[in-house]
């Protein structure tokens, strides 16, 4: 199976943009007439279900003649169902490997390569990448497996901060690492939310749990991490973060933080659900989340009484070396894997037809916005989301089922866009909805960075829950909690080398220099 070939990706490239114009000609014939796929895959909320009433699948019914029939998933214990799947041979023809692992179904003949697939059916899919982002398509043996969604805007989170508090303590919106300091202290040591209890303010608090906790003070170090926040890129190679020269200073930092009570002190185990609550509930000071929770979490604040409070959008922390940074938003959004199952069917050619009409430009617009007349119209030549699909922004989009992020597509920033500000001006949006505009598109400017892909090796596979969920991660946990010291966290950390750790790391730079070349 050969590699995708880079020369076509470029002159794929060159090409228009998909979205700069109004495509007026009939849809190509994606050759998919009486397609059925079968899906398995995991959903979440807020989007609808069934999704087979939504506007984008009826739609493609109409128009494509394929028919979806989809097996949803938690995503609790998705692993589990997927090996339960797995073990009893019945296959769906397209498969979401969620946390399973691409490589891992690869290894049991669950999925097929679509290097060839893609580079004779899939010019859309191809061009929509784009050659800058090939590498992180690729997995660590160098295939491509799945086709994945894209969301192309730049940014998703942001850091915030209770502006109100700053205001009480007469501080302004910090710049420097010891700024940051002064602030979080004096959030430690007043009764910001007012309720006559100076304990139970948390001037730290922060949305990944798990592996990902405390991610985003490794980026004030300057640590580039990846998604799951075990691995970065350091003068051109590929490494564990506990490796990175700065790791030392971040781990005393962290200990130094929670030791005087402004880390949150369930940093390692608090969700993203739970950070929510105590954002709405008036107890966290600062964090970084989702830029969204800025404006919903002031606009819970307030109907709850506190009209003065404010969530208020800043530049990320700016570490004591001076390294500021946040990751950018990751462009692979849902994945879809086909199986070998759709491959003895016939079905895997007219699969990547299929999702390269999706990519192109009327697809786009479907899964985007939708149906002329039904959920949108033409103004000035641009689609413009009918009225009654931004009542509550990105809540009555996502009703109607557009961007329905469990599948696949191509979010646009015009949708987006107009989600967000409902058609108004800038000047014209609520302070907190602002707050959400400034996370997206401007306080983060300069500020990005690419987070390098895990490389899901069989080591990786192999030995993530033993030697990282349940190792490193716990050890680093403890000692950023006091239970350990930081030499004693890098003597552990070392004997989990020996223990198969070494050949996650062996394997993950060979498979980051193939993917690299």
């Amino acid at each position: 199976m050969r590699r995708l070939n880079m020369a076509v990706v470029l002159m794929l490239c060159l090409g228009l943009s998909l979205l700069s114009c109004r495509p007026r000609a009939r849809a190509p014939d994606t050759g998919t007439g009486g397609l059925s796929i079968s899906v398995v895959a995991p959903h979440w909320a807020p989007y609808p279900i069934p999704a087979e009433e939504s506007v984008i699948f009826k739609a493609l019914e109409e128009t494509q003649g394929v028919k979806f029939t989809f097996d949803w998933r938690q995503t609790t214990d998705y692993n589990t169902q997927i090996a339960v799947l797995l073990s009893g041979g019945k296959l769906p023809d397209i498969l979401n490997p969620h946390q399973y692992g691409v490589i891992a179904l690869k290894d049991e003949g669950a999925i097929i390569p679509l290097d060839d697939l893609l580079e004779k059916y899939g010019q859309n899919i191809v061009k929509a990448v784009g050659p800058d982002r090939v590498s992180g398509w690729r997995e660590a043996d160098g295939h491509i497996y799945k086709i994945t969604s894209i969301v192309d805007i730049p940014g998703s989170h942001s850091w915030m901060i209770r502006k109100d508090w700053l205001d009480k303590l007469n501080l302004k919106e910090p710049t420097t690492w010891d700024e940051w300091l002064t602030v979080w202290r004096g959030f430690r040591d007043n009764d910001m939310n007012g309720d006559g209890d100076k304990s139970n303010e948390i001037p730290l608090a922060l949305d990944m749990d798990g592996e990902r906790a405390v991610a985003a003070l490794l980026w004030a170090f300057g640590i580039q991490a990846s998604v799951d926040t075990q691995f970065c890129v350091y003068n051109n190679n590929y490494i564990p973060v506990y490796d990175h020269p700065r790791y030392p200073d971040f781990l005393k930092a962290a200990a130094d933080l929670y030791r005087e009570g402004i880390l949150d002190r369930e940093f390692s185990s608090r969700t993203q659900a739970d950070l929510f609550t105590i954002m709405d509930s008036g107890l966290a000071g600062s964090t970084l989340t989702w830029a969204e929770r800025a404006s919903i979490s002031t606009t819970t604040n307030r109907e709850a009484g506190n009209r003065q409070a404010f969530w208020k959008t800043v530049a990320p922390v700016k570490g004591p070396f001076g390294d500021q940074l946040i990751q950018a938003r990751d462009w692979r959004n849902t994945s879809y894997c086909i199986t070998t199952a759709a491959e003895k069917a016939g079905k895997a050619e007219q699969i990547v037809r299929l999702f390269d009409w999706l990519f192109g430009p009327k697809g786009t617009e479907l899964y985007s916005f939708g149906v002329e007349g039904k959920t949108f119209d033409y103004v000035n030549g641009k689609p413009v989301l009918k009225p009654e699909l931004l009542t509550e922004s990105f809540v009555s989009y996502r009703t109607a089922g557009l961007q329905y992020a469990p599948f696949l597509g191509i979010w646009t920033e015009d949708a987006y866009l107009q989600c967000l500000t409902r058609g108004q001006s800038y000047a014209q949006l609520a302070d907190q909805v602002q707050s959400f505009y400034d996370g997206l598109f401007t306080v983060n400017k300069g500020y990005y960075f690419n987070q390098p892909v895990t490389q899901t090796t069989n080591a990786y596979t192999r030995y993530r829950a033993e030697l990282i969920s349940n190792g490193v991660c716990v050890l680093r946990d403890r000692c950023i909690a006091g239970q350990i010291s930081a030499d004693e966290f890098m003597r552990q950390y070392t004997a989990l080398k020996a223990r198969g750790f070494q050949q996650i790391i062996d394997e993950g730079a060979a498979a980051y220099r193939l993917i690299s070349n």
